[in-house]
């Protein structure tokens, strides 16, 4: 057929025009504003390609795993059939395999996923298409995670990340080298390996970020956060969450919001705000129940019976460790069908159910034989030395006791390690051995009192954490409402493009520096301290006494850095709570100050007398970090050759009292009495006095807060008192 000028030039005109619609539409993608991309589909009218089609399916397949629309199943399963008709070459064949296992892993079909991927693997090898290769050896990966078959999933991990190590540095194996991190980091979690945990999703984020690769980024931010919510770090982890939980809101990614919220929840039960972890835990359970997958059900389930019974609703409890049971059942989870057991078992024995706890407990132990040591075998141990030592058969209740406070100790649960050790003592009691019996209630008291320590700490985080996410949603709500404002000026205004412009990039730069401010901060800071500790783990063997030198500079500097940051942002938060101002005992306040200070009182041996005090309108929380402060203060610029003695006590006039702190340590000069009140001053080398220099900012501050200022007669030498003035009655 005889092809003129012009339809060559049409058909030119609609192969740039193709082009240019798959360089949009593949952009949408790659940002995952998936709606606009499924939005561009249904206006165009572009003849279809191979390249087209594929794309379709890939952005049609993400759709369903962020939303679980499994509505969509069908037009995916079609537009994979029209694009059989363009497959020319083996990469096109590979990809096709690669998207279609990609399906039947959506839809639970694994057999067929895995079938798909291995085809994939073997046309890759024949082609040597060695980016293809991994791309399926990964695919076949997240199978066997899905079926938790982690030891599987492990090998094909590691084997993959060894080929990678063989590759180049180009985008496309480094975005690969991300995915690979996140799958490890996955494997890891579900075998409670949280060191590696870390290992490996802080190089996926440093990668995912390196390359815009949104679903790992998500993947290593709620992974991180679970490596350092174990590690007892929740302020970090909770930072993870949040910046994930924005990310993936963003997004529309219901699957990773649901992983979010369920993670925040275990985050909060860890701070023991059980109302608040239930609340996230049931949000996920009833909103997003279609798209979370099993495993995640069975984590949910035990996670809401831990609660109930840390309650002491132990029927309650029992339905959801069922729920649990069955869950795991069914995808043979045998780690969490062990622990569901164990805590059936438990609830049992607590409720008198003595003959059901022993069926539970001995077919938890079958499990545990089989999969090691994992979370939930401390507490078979124990519930099992509970049913010994009612039957009175002490030597095997001793045994299995002290076996379930060995593993407690092993898998860090704090709590069960000290009831094994009050167990223990009671039942020494009752055999009449007073000296183990003693030697035991000596242990569980002391582990008892730095558990009740840990969990003052751990609520006072919470509400710092809490105060953290209010003021965050109130800058926010502030920046949205003034961008409002800004829009409707604009409008009103009619100004020009140019105008209309600067300002959109000033809005911008807002927008990032509140992220940046609220997320970021403190990134770089973590990469150079966990990465200085990766080399020095590794090579240490080979450094020498400059290298090790050099090592303690970067780490004392990362700890420095870390520590102004977090006196900065203590300096900034200052004074904005919402709670009330109640009216506070100082004596009260003052017994908190010294509880937490005990450990330094008693090092130093310092003397610290208080005269009665009056009552003060204030918030709680202010008063405690002022006069915690001052007593530190006090204590560490002590006079060498003199233990501290400090005197508080009040004077009072007419409509106000003065407070005064005296104490008998080095003295300030008069020329630097100003100074030391502002923010980061410090009047001695860190090698004599350590810390950041915003302890006398933040108590001027607080001061200030409560309607005074702080004022200090000193004299070298001698000593200082630090004194300021509270009204009488509460501050309007």
């Amino acid at each position: 057929m005889y092809i003129t000028d012009a339809h060559r030039l049409a058909m030119n005109d609609i192969l740039i025009q193709e082009k240019k619609y798959l360089e949009q539409l593949n952009t949408l993608y790659q940002q995952r504003e998936l709606a606009a991309a499924k939005q561009l589909l249904e206006q165009s009218n572009i003849v279809s390609s191979f390249s087209s089609q594929l794309l379709k399916a890939k952005i049609y397949n993400t759709t369903v795993y962020y939303s679980g629309d499994r509505s969509l199943y069908e037009t995916i399963a079609t537009t994979l059939v029209e694009a059989t008709v363009f497959i020319e070459t083996i990469e096109q064949q590979i990809a096709w395999n690669l998207e279609k296992g990609k399906l039947a892993l959506y839809e639970g079909d694994y057999t067929t996923a895995q079938n798909l991927f291995q085809q994939a693997q073997k046309l890759s090898q024949k082609k040597k298409c060695d980016l293809s290769f991994l791309k399926s050896k990964l695919a076949s990966c997240n199978v066997y995670l899905a079926k938790n078959n982690f030891y599987e999933a492990q090998q094909i991990a590691k084997e993959s990340l060894t080929l990678l190590n063989n590759c180049s540095q180009e985008e496309p194996y480094n975005r690969l080298r991300a995915k690979v991190f996140n799958l490890l980091g996955r494997i890891y979690i579900k075998r409670q390996d949280y060191t590696e945990v870390l290992r490996m999703s802080s190089s996926a984020l440093k990668l995912s970020r390196a390359y815009k690769a949104i679903d790992e980024e998500l993947i290593a931010l709620n992974n991180l956060a679970v490596g350092h919510g174990i590690n007892s770090a929740y302020k970090e982890a909770m930072n993870y969450l949040l910046e994930a939980l924005e990310l993936a809101r963003k997004v529309q990614h219901r699957k990773q919001i649901a992983r979010c919220q369920s993670n925040i929840g275990s985050i909060y039960a860890h701070l023991f705000n059980y109302t608040e972890a239930l609340r996230r835990y049931e949000i996920v359970l009833t909103e997003y129940e279609d798209i979370i997958d099993a495993s995640t059900k069975v984590h949910l389930f035990n996670n809401v019976g831990n609660l109930w019974f840390t309650q002491n609703e132990s029927a309650k409890a029992s339905s959801y460790f069922e729920k649990a049971y069955e869950a795991a059942k069914q995808i043979n989870y045998r780690e969490m069908q062990a622990m569901s057991l164990a805590q059936l078992g438990r609830c049992a024995q607590t409720i008198g159910k003595s003959e059901l706890a022993i069926l539970k407990t001995n077919a938890a132990d079958q499990f545990f034989h089989k999969v090691g040591t994992v979370n939930g075998r401390q507490i078979n141990s124990i519930t099992q030395g509970k049913l010994a030592y009612q039957n009175k058969n002490y030597t095997e209740a001793i045994r299995l006791i002290s076996k379930g406070v060995f593993f407690a100790k092993q898998l860090k649960d704090d709590l069960t390690q000290i009831k094994g050790y009050h167990l223990l003592s009671k039942i020494y009691q009752e055999k009449n051995d007073l000296a183990q019996a003693y030697r035991y209630l000596n242990v569980y008291t002391s582990y008892r009192e730095e558990y009740s320590k840990i969990q003052r700490n751990r609520q006072l985080l919470d509400l710092e954490i809490q105060h953290g996410i209010q003021e965050k949603q109130k800058e926010i709500e502030r920046l949205r409402i003034e961008n409002q404002y800004q829009a409707q000026l604009l409008e009103q205004a009619n100004e020009i493009k140019a105008k209309n412009e600067a300002l959109s990039e000033v809005n911008e730069e807002l927008k990032q520096f509140a992220y940046v401010a609220s997320h970021d901060l403190k990134e770089p800071l973590r990469m150079i301290g966990n990465f200085s500790q990766i080399i020095y783990r590794t090579h240490q063997a080979n450094f020498d006494e400059q290298s090790k030198e050099y090592y303690h500079y970067i780490t004392e500097g990362v700890q420095r850095m870390n520590a102004l940051l977090d006196g900065l942002l203590k300096y900034a938060t200052i004074g904005k709570s919402d709670q009330p101002d109640e009216l506070h005992q100082l004596n009260e306040i003052l017994d908190i100050c010294q509880l937490y200070l005990r450990q330094t009182i008693a090092e130093t041996q310092a003397v610290i007398i208080i005269d009665e005090l009056p009552a003060i309108w204030s918030d709680q929380s202010l008063l405690i970090q002022l006069f915690q402060n001052l007593l530190s203060n006090a204590i560490k610029f002590r006079q060498k050759d003199k233990h501290p003695h400090i005197h508080i006590f009040a004077t009072e006039e007419k409509d106000h009292f003065t407070i005064h702190v005296k104490d008998n340590g080095i003295g300030i000069p008069e020329e630097q009495q100003e100074r030391i009140f502002a923010i980061f001053q410090r009047l001695h080398k860190r090698t004599e006095y350590e810390g950041t220099g915003i302890g006398l900012a933040v108590c001027q501050k607080i001061v200030k807060r409560l309607g005074s200022v702080l004022q200090l007669n000193s004299k070298v030498g001698e000593g200082t008192t630090f004194y300021f003035n509270l009204p009488k009655t509460k501050l309007k």
